[in-house]
């Protein structure tokens, strides 16, 4: 938008900000009323029952948790972090850095850098 097509409410009439305001209500509304109908729709997907092949059901709800918890277990980081802010907790992050000379790789095999970078990463999941 140009800056200079935009004046300030002061500069404005009562009549005209009385009636912007108007439009700005309206669009207001009807943004509420659209969010209110998706979050409805999206209520009844999510309780819509559904059944396994072995002929067990849950809710889609249920399907979504499962699953959600089962992806952060399994160490998908952004499961977790989905999985603590939907439970309202929060998970300190320690950072670590590595720092290794450069000249220290050169003389190492692929199998000992694999070694190295498990042991590594074991140290940051403790």
């Amino acid at each position: 938008m140009n800056e200079q097509n935009l004046k300030p409410n002061s500069e404005r009439t009562p009549s005209e900000r009385k009636q912007l305001a108007r439009k700005a209500g309206k669009a207001s509304g009807k943004a509420r009323r659209e969010k209110r109908t998706m979050k409805q729709l999206l209520e009844i997907a999510l309780s819509l029952m559904v059944t396994n092949k072995k002929g067990e059901t849950a809710s889609r709800k249920e399907v979504i948790a499962i699953q959600l918890v089962n992806r952060a277990a399994s160490g998908d980081l952004k499961a977790i972090d989905l999985l603590t802010k939907l439970i309202g907790e929060q998970i300190v992050r320690q950072e670590t850095q590595v720092t290794v000379k450069k000249d220290k790789f050169d003389d190492m095999s692929a199998q000992e850098l694999t070694e190295m970078a498990k042991n590594i990463m074991d140290s940051i999941k403790e």
